[in-house]
């Protein structure tokens, strides 16, 4: 999994890909070089050893294939084996390729009566099976969860996340602190739920002020084999590090493997140090489809990658790519892996481009510089946020399009927020006083009422982390967690907070945001105000 996501590198670079049909290119433009170089579909069907009609004919088949449809048209009888498409299905059959499935994972609800039956099933299931139980109940419940001296204890794990309900109540973290011990004892580092539990416990002992026991969880959630929280872990191992040697340890492993993270902002900015100075330095790369370079097998994916884009077929070719990232027995050159993220950068939804993109520098901080990072950064549409900075600052606006919706003016989401900013159209009706629906397709309408509703949770709150909150999961869960978690910490309130979703959205944003004001700082882009700046100077 070391190359994942490699071909959505740069999705957002200034290189275009003309989706089309016929004659239309693929063009590459390099930002300091006057060269231009161009694959037209006919180059491409050569290449492959095939007519224009049968490339385009195959690339469809293949589209198909991939969306786990119509497999059986593509047939690969001996004498077709070495053909182009059979070569790359055959290679796909031998390595397997990813599939999501749709369907849905039933759980009984947990009662007295199955809590023993539940303590076996997975992490997840045991906690759906305890979602709709009320707090009152799993305590009521503790004897017999405690009681309980089988391995695994899931629900035993899941138990401590549902107590939160009556924090800061310390008779329930008392409780908690019974079921972590006991549900410890079972957890082993390769299970799914080790790392959170750990992390969390490590957390709420934070926030009741036993930094040493606190150290100790974070040390165990450092151990698990299924990392997807470890820059949080580092984070604060390193800042409850009595050792100067231990600190830089953990924050040094932060900085080199996560360095786009919140958190190693959040280090630099304590060691006062400028990230960008750091990426300054290094060199920039040029693109280049160099497929000579490379694996004949990895040639062969690459050109039917491309095909898919030829046949507008966007979504087969996401899936190709990330097959194509995941070859575990060949590594590409960085400067292919520049050229294969330009043939994805103007695909009409770029949110889980820049997700994987964010993912993928994570995974391989070396490709990381000033030249991607403003790649990775986009400042569309400056024009009408600079309409808005007296409602917040542009930097903040930015880092929340960003996130939100990738700069699409066209999403929906599954909840039905619209538009740039993913705002409700009842919220948007209410803060505009208007009795239709406004178009919230629309950027200017969007962006004008989004700014808005930051601006008065800021207000409201007194912090940019709590109108985030706010923003993410509604105003009215904020009052509620300041007094499940009261701490003054709004770092440790930020990972605190029980939404994953919210905990990694006021991360991101306020990453993007730091990132949005130090790229541009020196540029013609217009800022807001400075007391609003995500992190100061």
């Amino acid at each position: 999994m070391r190359w994942l996501c490699f071909c959505l590198l740069l999705s957002l670079t200034s290189c275009v890909f003309y989706s089309g049909c016929g004659h239309t290119p693929i063009k590459i433009e390099h930002g300091s070089s006057a060269q231009d170089k161009t694959l037209t579909e006919e180059m491409l069907a050569q290449e492959l050893g095939l007519s224009l009609e049968e490339l385009k004919t195959q690339a469809v088949k293949l589209a198909y294939y991939l969306d786990n449809r119509k497999r059986h048209d593509i047939s690969c009888p001996e004498e077709k084996k070495e053909a182009p498409l059979c070569k790359l299905v055959l290679r796909i059959e031998e390595r397997g390729i990813a599939v999501e499935s749709s369907r849905r994972i039933r759980v009984p609800r947990a009662s007295q009566r199955n809590l023993d039956q539940l303590q076996s099933r997975p992490f997840q299931h045991a906690m759906m099976a305890l979602g709709r139980v009320r707090s009152e109940h799993v305590m009521k419940w503790s004897k017999k969860i405690l009681a309980y001296d089988g391995c695994p204890r899931n629900i035993t794990a899941a138990a401590i996340r549902k107590l939160e309900d009556q924090l800061p109540d310390k008779e329930a973290f008392q409780m908690m602190e019974a079921f972590y011990q006991k549900a410890s004892e079972c957890l082993k580092p390769t299970e799914n739920g080790y790392e959170v539990t750990h992390l969390r416990q490590g957390l709420l002992r934070l926030l009741f002020s036993d930094k040493k026991s606190a150290h100790d969880s974070f040390k165990l959630a450092s151990e698990t084999q299924n990392p997807e929280e470890r820059g949080r872990t580092l984070y604060w191992l390193g800042r409850l590090s009595d050792s100067s040697s231990e600190k830089s340890k953990y924050w040094n492993e932060l900085l080199e493997k996560a360095p786009l993270t919140y958190h190693a902002l959040l280090i630099w900015d304590e060691q006062k140090k400028d990230p960008l100075n750091i990426l300054n330095s290094r060199p920039k790369v040029e693109i280049e489809r160099d497929l000579k370079s490379i694996h004949p097998s990895q040639a062969n994916a690459i050109r039917w990658l491309e095909a898919l884009y030829f046949e507008k077929r966007p979504g087969p070719a996401d899936k190709l790519a990330s097959w194509i990232s995941s070859d575990p027995d060949y590594e590409l050159p960085m400067e292919l892996v520049l050229y294969i993220g330009t043939i994805k950068s103007n695909q009409i939804n770029q949110h889980n481009v820049i997700k994987f993109l964010t993912e993928s520098i994570v995974q391989n901080p070396q490709f990381l510089n000033t030249q991607v990072l403003k790649l990775l950064f986009p400042t569309p549409y400056l024009e009408v946020y600079s309409k808005y900075t007296q409602n917040v600052d542009m930097n903040i606006l930015l880092g929340l399009s960003r996130q939100e919706s990738a700069f699409n003016p066209k999403a929906r989401s599954r909840a039905r927020a619209e538009g740039i900013m993913q705002v409700l159209p009842i919220v948007a009706k209410r803060k505009l006083g208007m009795k239709r629906k406004p178009n919230l397709y629309d950027v200017d309408t969007n962006v004008m009422v989004g700014s808005r509703l930051l601006r008065d949770w800021m207000k409201q709150f007194g912090t940019i982390e709590l109108a985030l909150m706010a923003y993410n999961a509604g105003p009215n869960r904020v009052p509620e967690w300041r007094r499940r978690y009261p701490t003054d910490d709004m770092a440790l309130l930020a990972d605190i907070v029980p939404f994953k979703e919210t905990r990694n959205y006021v991360a991101s944003v306020m990453r993007n945001a730091f990132w949005y004001k130090r790229l541009y700082k020196d540029e013609e882009m217009i800022v807001g105000q400075k007391s609003l700046d995500p992190i100061s100077e």
